[in-house]
């Protein structure tokens, strides 16, 4: 919260034996203004399991 950005979000990747090297599967932008650290921590635990279920879809649509 202190890193100056208005906005934070997650990512999901394919696993490489990079650290975060993979290819990028999809992304999902959360706003940070106006929320407080628990308030932006409980919106981005939950856009986490949105986007590993939506993640998940998109990869088995591509098989």
């Amino acid at each position: 919260m202190q890193d100056g950005h208005t906005a934070g979000g997650v990512s999901v990747h394919y696993v490489s034996s990079e650290l975060d090297g993979g290819e990028i599967i999809l992304q999902k932008k959360l706003s940070k203004e106006g929320l407080s650290f628990e308030a932006y921590d409980t919106k981005v635990r939950a856009l986490e399991k949105e986007a590993l279920v939506e993640a998940i879809v998109k990869v088995l649509k591509e098989l």
